[in-house]
């Protein structure tokens, strides 16, 4: 999942306070048209905190960032809307290594019995 946020500074002061508590996130990692962080929740989540650095609409940035919405959510994002909650969860670790992945999966963490 990825968070917008207004700004670089934002960006910049939520890496520090991740720091600053001890999480684990990566340096600011530039992809031209958004900067991004990359971090895990306490649950193993993978995170991703970004601000548009350049508008690739040719428009001009504004708080406003609805024209960048999924209008047709992957499939676990209308489950959590539809029931409250996911029936399994991808447990990721942060990882540095040649290929530039950031995230790799684990293992998947059931949140709820099966059959229940």
């Amino acid at each position: 999942m990825s968070l917008n946020l207004p700004d670089e500074a934002t960006l910049l002061a939520l890496r520090q306070r991740l720091l600053d508590y001890g999480c684990e996130v990566t340096e600011i990692i530039d992809h031209g048209l958004m900067q991004s962080i990359y971090f895990t929740d306490p649950n193993g989540i993978a995170l991703e905190a970004s601000w548009w650095a350049n508008d690739p609409t040719g428009q001009t940035l504004s708080p406003d960032a609805a024209r960048y919405s999924d209008p047709d959510p992957v499939p676990a994002a209308r489950e959590l809307l539809a029931a409250g909650a996911l029936d399994t969860l991808p447990t990721t670790r942060l990882v540095d290594e040649p290929t530039g992945d950031v995230y790799r999966v684990v293992s998947d963490q059931h949140t709820t019995p099966q059959g229940a």
